[in-house]
Order: structure tokens, then C-alpha cells, then sequence
């Protein structure tokens, strides 16, 4: 299963209004909560949880905080587009404005580790965000995802000098 196979209209937030990574957070719970009837106090306490074991920031200004739920039947996910960027603790030291939650049910957590890789694959590719940060419409950013194959997708190919690991524009340069 692909993460992305999991959004809809319903779980995309465009313009998200987010102060800090808390916020953040607390608006995707309440977002997964009404796609699985979960209580967002419950989601967003697994979501803090394993932000605590280390951040789901991966750079480029993505963040892809995640939790396995024992209570949980499906997987959910949800995705923002921020109004502008927070600070996340990512590995390139960048600001986030695109977020990928997802929860996924603790029984399944065979499946959740290759799904999440695939989905970070996809989310390297510069490509794709740039039409997702420019996106007026959660069709506009579903299609962004949906008729790809991963052979459609290259992650960046900027690195850090000395560094074989791909670096991406700081936020002001891609939003130009």
C-alpha cells in the first residue's frame, strides 16, 4: 500500500495556518482524527511521542511525522502545505512547509516502514514540491502524486561540498 493511495480531497490542507511544529501537529491529529474517528488528543500524543525519539524532518523542507497506533484499524494519512515555513529540527537545518502525517496500525507495522520509504522517494523529487507549494486546489496537489510511476520521479542532485547527501533550496529560493 502507498501512502499516497491514502489522501484525499478531505485529508489535504492548503494554506495551513501553523506557528510552530506543535501547532503543526495538533492541526494534522485533528485532521487524521475525522478520517478514523480516533480522538486527535490520542493521535497527536503518539505523533509527539515519536517526534521525541527524533525528528521526522527530512529536509527540503519536508517533514513526515508518523506513529504506529495499536488502537488503529486502517492507516490514515494527511497532508499541509503551510503558509509559511515552521521550524521542524529537519536534518538540513531548513524550515518545513510541506507535511506528510501519517498514522498506521501497530499490527501492520511490517507494511508502514517500505510504504514510508516510497513516499520519501516521491517527496525528494524537487519537481513535485514545486507544483505542490504552487498548488491552489487539493485536486491540483492529489494529481501531483496520483498517475507517477516512480521512474517519473529524481530526487535532487545539489549536495553539500565534501557531502554525497542532496541538499535542497532554502525555502526563499523556492518559492521564487
Amino acid at each position: 500500500m502507498a501512502i499516497f493511495d491514502l489522501l484525499h480531497r478531505r485529508d489535504i490542507v492548503l494554506n495551513a495556518p501553523a506557528q510552530a511544529k506543535r501547532s503543526l501537529l495538533r492541526l494534522l491529529a485533528h485532521t487524521l482524527s475525522a478520517r478514523c474517528g480516533l480522538p486527535a488528543d490520542s493521535i497527536l500524543a503518539a505523533l509527539l511521542y515519536r517526534e521525541k525519539l527524533g525528528s521526522t524532518g527530512i529536509g527540503h523542507g519536508i517533514a513526515v511525522p508518523h506513529a504506529l497506533m495499536k488502537s488503529l484499524s486502517e492507516p490514515a494519512a494527511a497532508l499541509a502545505v503551510l503558509d509559511r515555513p515552521v521550524w521542524y529540527l529537519a536534518s538540513d537545518e531548513q524550515p518545513v512547509d510541506i507535511v506528510l502525517a501519517t498514522i498506521w496500525p501497530g499490527e501492520r507495522a511490517g507494511e508502514f516502514t517500505p510504504a514510508l520509504a516510497r513516499s520519501c522517494h516521491r517527496l525528494a523529487c524537487a519537481g513535485a514540491m514545486k507544483k505542490i507549494r504552487s498548488a491552489a486546489t487539493a485536486d491540483e496537489v492529489l494529481g501531483c502524486f496520483r498517475g507517477q510511476n516512480e521512474a517519473g520521479w529524481s530526487p535532487p542532485t545539489s549536495s553539500l561540498p565534501g557531502s554525497s547527501q542532496p541538499v535542497g533550496a532554502t525555502y526563499w529560493e523556492r518559492r521564487r
